[in-house]
């Protein structure tokens, strides 16, 4: 029985890393690297952001879209804090 459980626990992280490395084929060219933790091995992050993924928790397309809403949401409050400080509010 646990012999089962640790082979369904490797097979899960085998899985893990097999979808990060497809979504870093679509995101390293964004600035995303692999993040190197046991513990989350589906995981990539991107320095720059400050924005770390799961690739298991979401496909890469997801990310993508993730990706590009928070951008739009940084970009709003970027652009509001400007607004603000020119009207001197």
């Amino acid at each position: 029985m646990k012999a089962n459980h640790e082979q369904q626990e490797q097979e899960q992280f085998d899985r893990a890393v097999a979808r990060k490395e497809s979504a870093l084929k679509l995101l390293a060219p964004l600035g995303f690297v692999d993040s190197d933790d046991d513990e989350v091995p589906g995981a990539i992050w991107h320095k720059g952001c400050a924005l770390t993924l799961d690739a298991t928790r979401m496909s890469p397309a997801e990310a993508v879209e993730a990706i590009l809403n928070i951008g739009r949401e940084r970009g709003r409050s970027e652009i509001r804090v400007t607004v603000r400080t020119a009207l001197g509010l």
